[in-house]
Formats: structure tokens, C-alpha cells, sequence
């Protein structure tokens, strides 16, 4: 919601406009940007198992 009330004024359109597309490539990015402002450390972990297997059954 936040990122097509952005993407809308970007284009000049009203804030109830609708956005007919929704370019997947800005959304990723803006996405990005978001979680490395908020977390801005790598951080790992390891898994005591291997918990993903390729023979996996639903």
C-alpha cells in the first residue's frame, strides 16, 4: 500500500489513483532498500540438521 501511494505520486496521480502497473523490479529494489536500512548487519545462522531436502512430499 505504502509503495503504490509512492509510485502514484511519482507519476503525478492522485493518492487514490489506481496504479496500473506495479513494475516488479522497483518493488524488489524498494524492498531491498527497506531491509537494509532497517537491518544493516549480515547476519547468518546455521542449521544443526539439514531440514531442506530435494524429496520433499507434500
Amino acid at each position: 500500500m505504502y509503495l503504490t501511494l509512492r509510485i502514484a505520486r511519482a507519476r503525478g496521480l492522485a493518492p487514490t489513483a489506481w496504479v496500473a502497473q506495479f513494475p516488479l523490479a522497483e518493488m524488489l529494489d524498494w524492498l531491498t532498500q527497506r531491509i537494509r536500512s532497517r537491518y544493516p548487519r549480515t547476519r547468518c545462522i546455521t542449521l544443526p540438521h539439514n531440514t531442506l531436502t530435494t524429496n520433499a512430499t507434500p
